[in-house]
């Protein structure tokens, strides 16, 4: 699309009524919704979700001893 054509396209846009542009909006969700990702999308969505919680505690420990009991359950 020619930066003239998509121009236009906001302008239109911004003519709608609310109802229609949160109509737009949820129309436009829906065909990403549909899209399939790409790899690099899915990677750079994940990423997006990772939080980074600091370092663990001292006491963190991955040992399964140290979280159940001993009669391994």
């Amino acid at each position: 699309m020619t930066t003239t054509a998509y121009s236009q396209v906001l302008e239109l846009i911004e003519r709608l009524s609310p109802e229609e542009q949160e109509a737009l909006a949820l129309h436009l969700q829906q065909l990403v919704e549909k899209r399939r990702l790409s790899k690099a999308e899915r990677k750079a969505l994940f990423e997006k979700l990772v939080a980074d919680l600091g370092p663990a505690s001292p006491d963190f420990s991955f040992r399964r001893e140290d979280w159940h009991d001993d009669d391994q359950r």
